[in-house]
């Protein structure tokens, strides 16, 4: 399948989608981005719903496709009526739908470079969260992968220590296979379990008995962030539970006041006219030979390098020193892992946050 270039980028021109072409390949990855300060509004229409990780090549062709955006329950309104976020309103099909775990991890977009399977975040081939998903999905499940029909895409949560949101997964390392998409329409396969992948837990039987989405949501399972809904049609509705949905608001709060605190501080710094000390191989160097662990650097990092993919860089400079015991110079704002990697603020989010700030 072709999308027209061309109004695919008109229709969202004045949106939050991104756009990120993959380093070597002719792979463009369109995903969804708000920055925590951004008073903009989303906008969606029938290209950005698609745009949660989809991936074209430069003629517009379908490589691969994620789920299209779907919105999280707020309240019925009348029979099959319900209200979403984002002011949507929906009539709900007369089926019933099955019920899934709602897993809180990262969503990854399976794809190809010379038949190695690799996976791609919502809006990154190359964030932290994208190299260590396809570091797993490499050695685990290598197999499982050369074995997979390529006119459909595979959706996986990916779900690792670093990159933990709220849910407490321990130290496990995986990636869970929640859904399979045909290229061509667009549309879910129903049976996915026989493909070799851990897989979303089916949770219908257990909420056999609700008769409403507001009893479902008041079940409110400590450690787990919800359930979707998936329906025949392929219509999916979030229900996130109300302690996920307080512990989320307050880490949000966190990062929104974190970014807001970095905007001043560089208006400050330009006002009174301070010099950066910028991050440089120079200071990789330094710290090796002053006998530093490279993760106590990486812990050092502030939230607006990391943002703008700093931990990625300081690892392969510092590797590149271990490998060679050479170093080439370079600053991290002229290299080319400088600015494109938004969602990299929540890697290790605990230890950056609740280990540095105390009562």
């Amino acid at each position: 399948m072709k999308l027209n270039l061309i109004r695919l980028r008109e229709s969202i021109k004045d949106s939050n989608i991104t756009i990120e072409k993959h380093p070597t390949e002719d792979l463009f990855i369109y995903g969804y981005f708000k920055h925590p300060l951004s008073k903009t509004k989303s906008i969606w229409n029938e290209y950005s719903i698609m745009c949660r990780g989809l991936i074209l090549n430069s003629e517009g062709e379908i490589i691969e496709r994620a789920f299209d955006k779907f919105w999280t329950f707020r309240n019925h309104i009348t029979g099959n009526l319900i209200s979403l976020s984002e002011n949507r309103i929906v009539k709900l099909p007369d089926s019933a739908p099955k019920i899934y775990e709602k897993l809180d991890g990262t969503m990854g977009v399976l794809y190809w470079v010379k038949d190695i399977p690799y996976i791609a975040t919502q809006r990154s081939f190359s964030s932290l969260k994208a190299i260590k998903a396809s570091e797993i999905i490499q050695r685990k499940y290598l197999q499982e992968t050369l074995k997979l029909d390529r006119q459909f895409s595979y959706i996986f949560e990916v779900i690792y220590p670093e990159a933990s949101l709220v849910v407490n997964y321990g130290e496990e390392e995986d990636l869970v296979l929640i859904g399979v998409i045909d290229k061509e329409t667009g549309m879910s396969v129903q049976n996915i379990s026989e493909l070799g992948f851990r897989t979303k837990k089916d949770l219908t039987d257990e909420f056999k008995n609700f008769t409403n989405f507001n009893e479902i949501e008041e079940a409110n399972i400590n450690n787990l962030e919800g359930v979707v809904l998936e329906y025949n049609n392929s219509l999916r509705i979030k229900i996130k539970f109300p302690w996920y949905k307080e512990i989320h608001k307050e880490l949000q709060s966190v990062i929104n006041a974190e970014y807001q605190m970095i905007e001043s501080i560089n208006k400050l710094r330009k006002y009174y006219g301070y010099k950066e000390n910028p991050l440089s191989t120079t200071l990789i160097m330094e710290a090796i030979k002053n006998g530093k662990k490279q993760e106590d650097f990486v812990n050092e990092l502030n939230i607006d390098q990391i943002d703008r993919g700093a931990i990625k860089w300081v690892c392969r400079q510092w590797n590149n020193h271990e490998e060679t015991n050479k170093s080439v110079s370079e600053l991290f704002n002229q290299s080319l892992e400088y600015g494109n990697t938004p969602d990299d603020r929540i890697w290790k989010w605990k230890s950056r946050y609740l280990d540095k700030y105390y009562d």
